[in-house]
């Protein structure tokens, strides 16, 4: 059986469920946060703790700092008084773990690279067969993608830039496609060829996307030829995936700042396009069946600038999402950018104030 993700495969795998039972052995996303904090001693900066789907804790006293991490990119593994070791996995032919005189030894591609000296024999084959089946699923995976990119030759490079930015939008923070935004993109893609669908779809269950700068670099190969028309559609393309998926909004204005200049859009047209897809949005969000105040506010408008559950009020969760949200769309954060952009953040802050101030007179708090 095939898996898009490590993480499915693990969740699934037999031998994966018996290393858990192993109280050296921690799988996400139960994996403790000071178990982290010890691993990170030894893990590249490059590497988020959060993207940890297993951690060996092969330290007598408990400090993780020695041991095994596993992510979707590689294994990550330190000796006690030993220099830290990288595996990617692309990189990666073989893998074993077998017995020794002194413990379990750790074997990539024919090179002995860790020895385990507080697991068990039991966790040691569970350990090896759980790793060659995560490989297999790689490699796999590895095979599904050649095949991909050999299809997508049929493709003009510009349908297939235009695919990759619309994947990567959808899957840059989440490896797997949300049903909101899988539903925007089969709209979106209802007129294109079958090939591009094909391809689209390929992408989306690979729950990998091409590298930004990668996409980047291409975008600028192909883009600034589109028509104006299609340069504008691309980019209220990007803005909605990344609105249903909920990118922080100083990352959302990078994005569609980078995408506009890989277009060749100007300043100008790129703060026009921006202009119209926020008064867009915020037309949209008001739209409501229920009666407004008299300030233009209702429930459900506040519920939802807040994303809070109508069902759920209290002063509590009203002032703890009210924070948060702020945080994000704080005016302050984005002065350098243009007046026309800056107002619209502006307006959105006064939205957020209106939206506490008037859930907090519902509620009856004064």
């Amino acid at each position: 059986m095939s898996y898009t993700s490590f993480q499915d495969c693990m969740q699934n795998s037999m031998w994966f469920k018996q290393l858990i039972h192993d109280p050296q052995v921690y799988l996400a996303p139960h994996i403790p946060e000071q178990k982290l904090q010890g691993a990170a001693s030894y893990l590249p900066v490059s590497v988020v703790l959060s993207d940890v789907l297993m951690l060996i804790d092969d330290t007598v006293f408990g400090s993780a700092k020695a041991g095994l991490c596993l992510t979707e990119r590689g294994i990550y593994t330190k000796e006690s008084f030993e220099d830290s070791n990288m595996f990617l996995f692309e990189y990666i032919k073989t893998i074993n773990v077998s017995g020794g005189f002194f413990g379990y030894g750790l074997d990539v591609n024919g090179n002995r690279i860790m020895r385990f000296t507080q697991i068990n024999k039991e966790t040691a084959h569970h350990l090896n067969l759980g790793l060659r089946e995560l490989l297999n699923t790689r490699q796999a995976r590895s095979q599904s993608q050649q095949k991909q990119q050999s299809q997508s030759t049929s493709l003009s490079p510009a349908m297939t830039g235009v695919i990759d930015v619309m994947v990567f939008f959808a899957l840059y923070r989440t490896s797997v496609c949300q049903p909101e935004s899988r539903q925007y993109l089969a709209e979106q893609f209802q007129r294109f060829p079958q090939p591009a669908k094909q391809y689209l779809e390929q992408q989306l269950l690979s729950g990998i996307c091409k590298p930004w700068t990668k996409i980047w670099q291409s975008v600028i190969s192909w883009g600034t030829n589109m028509p104006y028309t299609a340069k504008a559609e691309l980019m209220v393309q990007a803005f909605h995936l990344m609105a249903m998926n909920a990118y922080p909004l100083e990352e959302m204005m990078n994005f569609l700042y980078q995408l506009g200049d890989a277009l060749g859009l100007t300043r100008q047209q790129i703060d026009e396009l921006l202009r119209e897809v926020f008064t867009s949005d915020n037309q949209q969000n008001n739209d409501h069946p229920e009666p407004e105040s008299h300030s233009g506010m209702s429930i459900q408008h506040a519920c939802q600038l807040l994303e809070i559950d109508q069902q759920q009020l209290s002063l509590d969760r009203v002032q703890h999402a009210y924070r948060k949200k702020m945080a994000e769309f704080h005016p302050d954060k984005y002065q350098q950018l243009p007046p026309s952009v800056r107002q619209l953040i502006e307006q959105q802050a006064m939205q957020l104030n209106q939206a506490r101030d008037y859930l907090k007179d519902y509620l009856g708090v004064c």
